[in-house]
């Protein structure tokens, strides 16, 4: 594996001057001795051995913030295109979750982010010149004060580093704070903090990038620990009047048409699906009146682009359930890391009532995930009731929300208050419900209005 260095870098024995010229040698050196005690060649790609792969120098154009932060070099940067190649090497083998995926967040950024307003502030943590975390984080302009955010911010269910599994088992939790301190005060502009959706772990650690003081978010997150023998796994799982309903269901299904599930890999179908789905969940939700994060359109942009992109193929994955051809329930998926994260499930029961799609669809999912040896089923950020049915883990969201000047206090209050009343209406049911209802009956009267203008 080449070093990613500049043509105009000097070599090991020319005389270095600058941090960046420095950590890039240094690296070069560790890379080869690494090589050398291997009896490899020095082009061999590391992962090959099952090593991490973080001999790499920072991103062209990166500029060093921190210098020996607890041991650590920190290096920061704004080019999403320039970090492509050590970011994609390293969450390769990096403990994270599928939302920290380059691609993901390069589509996010392409079709998501507001031009001008949206600047990638991408964090590499060097620790004797290898890479062992990268926080994917963004400068974002407001009208009255500006912050630092989480690239994909709200898009995302979890935000959180890529890190190298060793080195934060490894990191104490007085360490860890401390470099969390340096990275987010190296942002210069940044008036206040809004980093949300932090999951209480990192895969088999605790998260320690939380913050000093996390605040519970709005709501919490749900995933099932899978193994691989699927009907010993499936009979612990569910009781024998569950699997026998469930078998019920599927030959009532099976009544109606024939029925097929599968992997949609053609793009311009994946596509269309996609519209598909978006059209049941976004029919349920206005139903519910619950919000609707697909209203603005650009979440669907992003979902379409990245179904036609061949290097995102082994991330974000589409199925389907079909009765006779026709969709009766669809999911967008995203793969990654021991990880398959159940992202947008939807289904339509219009004359198959009673015969619950969407869980058959759900179990196939599990099955599948279980049998191709991944370590956990995320059914992904929410408190809805048939998650308990389901999980055996709960994952504490939390947000960090704070001041860096005195202009950001009042929008950093601002936050802190919304979060603290929409997790408050949300561990009520009464309050839900009301919220609700008035959502509901709101967006039945814009339908209306909307149908009589049109007519």
């Amino acid at each position: 594996m080449a070093l990613l260095l500049n043509s105009s870098d000097p070599s090991p024995e020319t005389p270095v001057s600058t941090p960046l010229a420095r950590l890039q040698a240094s690296v070069e050196r560790s890379a080869r001795a690494h090589a050398a005690s291997r009896g490899a060649s020095f082009q061999d790609d590391p992962r090959e051995n099952g090593e991490t792969c973080a001999v790499q120098g920072p991103p062209p154009g990166s500029t060093l913030v921190a210098s020996d932060c607890e041991g650590c070099d920190i290096y920061v940067c704004t080019d999403l295109t320039a970090a492509a190649g050590p970011w994609k090497r390293f969450q390769e083998t990096a403990e994270m979750s599928p939302f920290q995926c380059y691609e993901w967040l390069k589509h996010w950024s392409d079709g998501y982010a507001e031009r001008g307003r949206i600047e990638p502030y991408i964090v590499f943590v060097y620790q004797a010149g290898r890479l062992k975390m990268i926080a994917p984080l963004a400068r974002e302009t407001g009208a009255l004060a500006n912050r630092l955010i989480w690239l994909g911010h709200k898009v995302n269910d979890h935000n959180a580093p890529l890190v190298d599994p060793a080195w934060i088992g490894h990191l104490d939790d007085r360490r860890a704070a401390a470099l969390w301190h340096c990275i987010t005060r190296s942002a210069d502009g940044a008036d206040y903090l809004h980093l949300i959706r932090h999951p209480s772990r990192l895969g088999a650690h605790p998260n320690p990038f939380t913050g000093a003081d996390p605040q519970a978010y709005s709501s919490d997150s749900h995933y099932l620990g899978l193994a691989s023998d699927w009907p010993a796994f499936y009979q612990r799982l569910r009781g024998t009047k569950s699997r026998r309903r469930l078998r019920e269901k599927q030959k009532k299904l099976g009544k109606v048409g024939k029925v097929r599930f599968r992997q949609i890999r053609d793009a311009g179908e994946a596509r269309l699906m996609i519209a598909t789905l978006l059209a049941w969940k976004t029919e349920h939700l206005e139903n519910r009146g619950s919000r609707n994060p697909f209203a603005d359109g650009r979440l669907t942009t992003q979902l379409f682009t990245l179904s036609g992109d061949a290097a995102a193929a082994r991330l974000m994955r589409v199925y389907v359930l079909e009765v006779d051809g026709r969709p009766v329930a669809a999911t967008v998926a995203l793969v990654h890391a021991g990880t398959f994260n159940f992202f947008i499930p939807a289904y339509d029961d219009t004359g198959i009532h009673n015969c619950s799609p969407g869980t058959i669809m759900l179990v196939k999912l599990i099955e599948l995930a279980a049998r191709s040896g991944l370590a956990r089923f995320d059914f992904s950020l929410g408190d809805e009731a048939y998650k308990d049915e389901w999980c055996d883990t709960l994952i504490e969201i939390t947000h960090q929300t704070e001041a860096l000047t005195v202009r950001g206090a009042v929008p950093a209050a601002l936050k802190r208050a919304g979060l603290r009343l929409k997790r408050k209406i949300k561990a009520s049911d009464r309050l839900l419900l009301a919220l609700e209802g008035v959502n509901a009956g709101r967006m039945s009267f814009l339908r209306r209005i909307g149908a009589a203008a049109g007519a």
